[in-house]
């Protein structure tokens, strides 16, 4: 590996931990253009210290009162792996979320009502669009953050809200 690239990795489990920190912030809307979403974790985030030596798999159905995960997140650990619920108010979808590198590695959509194959294609083809836009407005978000003051703001407004609970 060239020794003049860096790694910048670490932007992947930050984009994760921006995730579940917007969720519990409250931010954790998803304009498009013809679609409003909301994301929450669900089931199991697995986190990890900086130096990876340390994974922690927290399983649970409610997050927001979860103080296993509170105390990780106190601990500096970042999230490497995430399941996200998207709910909107005709569907829902459950992504999971891995990094190393970053990618979407699960998609589950509703059963399909349509009688006709096509429009089960067509369906389908509608909620893997709503999956990828999604994503890529997070990440703009994230990154139009992250090179910003606004990222301090977030981590101390994450701090004093860990603080809290």
């Amino acid at each position: 590996m060239d020794k003049s690239i860096k790694d910048i990795s670490f932007l992947e489990s930050e984009f994760l931990t921006f995730l579940l920190i917007n969720y519990f912030l409250n931010e954790n809307a998803i304009d498009l253009k013809d679609t409003q979403l909301h994301y929450f974790p669900v089931k199991q985030i697995l986190l990890a210290s900086e130096n990876n030596e340390e994974k922690i798999t927290i399983e649970t159905n409610d997050f927001d009162v979860c103080k296993e995960l509170y105390t990780a997140l106190k601990d500096g650990k970042k999230v490497y792996k995430m399941e996200l619920e998207m709910k909107a108010k005709e569907f829902e979808l459950s992504v999971t979320l891995k990094t190393n590198p970053i990618r979407i590695t699960a998609v589950k959509a509703p059963k399909s009502i349509a009688e006709d194959f096509y429009d089960r294609v067509i369906e389908r083809e509608k909620f893997v669009e709503i999956v990828f836009n999604s994503f890529d407005f997070l990440f703009k978000s994230f990154a139009n953050m992250r090179i910003r003051n606004d990222w301090h703001n977030l981590i101390s407004n994450f701090k004093n809200f860990l603080e809290k609970n």
